[in-house]
């Protein structure tokens, strides 16, 4: 889907912060940061 939007120049965001599946953190959203989605953020930082 990145790819589409990129090449396609279409806009995009990521609002999943906190989530155990699709998050870029995967703990509670009430703690602070921790247990990073490292796979995810090399995703994202790939493709800019």
């Amino acid at each position: 889907m990145l790819d589409i939007c990129l090449e396609n120049r279409i806009h995009y965001n990521y609002h999943t912060w906190h989530e155990t599946a699709f998050g870029i953190f995967t703990n509670s959203p009430t703690l602070p940061p921790a247990d990073p989605n490292e796979e995810l953020i090399e995703l994202f930082k790939s493709k800019q």
